[in-house]
């Protein structure tokens, strides 16, 4: 039998022990600082004395990424289309268009989804085609989103 060779991460050899492993992940925030000093323009002015004029305001903005799947957006209760640019809502945490990220949730009793198939309402009989909003009536099954406001 052949002898096992040593591994060269264990034996803290030139590839493995002194690089760490590349991280793939970006960061999800990307932070704008912004900080901003009034100093006085008087001859009096004492460096040790703290100023009253002085802040520094972090905006944190979030990265957009593309979206996988099909969804609704809860603040314009538009449809997501795979490769929009989404992010987080910024009090709700779901996940919403990049023009929507401050804009407040609009309040749906059904969720709307995009139809990926062909069918017919279940209220107006009507066709439904693939990428008509539609929601579900408990009881009666999938059916326009304009039937249900009706």
């Amino acid at each position: 039998m052949k002898p096992i060779p040593p591994n060269r991460r264990w034996n803290g050899g030139s590839n493995g022990a002194s690089q760490p492993p590349a991280s793939n992940n970006p960061n999800p925030f990307e932070a704008i600082v912004i900080c901003e000093l009034n100093l006085s323009s008087d001859e009096d002015f004492d460096a040790f004395e703290p100023l009253e004029e002085d802040f520094c305001e972090v905006i944190i903005a979030p990265l957009a990424i593309p979206a996988r799947y099909r969804a609704t957006c809860r603040a314009c209760l538009q449809p997501i289309r795979v490769g929009d640019a989404i992010v987080r809502h910024a009090q709700a945490g779901c996940w919403v268009h990049q023009a929507c990220y401050d804009h407040p949730l609009r309040s749906t009793a059904r969720p709307l989804i995009v139809a990926q198939y062909d069918g017919y309402c279940r209220i107006c009989h009507g066709g439904i085609r693939a990428g008509e909003l539609i929601t579900r009536v408990q009881g009666r099954g999938w059916v326009h989103a304009h039937c249900v406001e009706d």
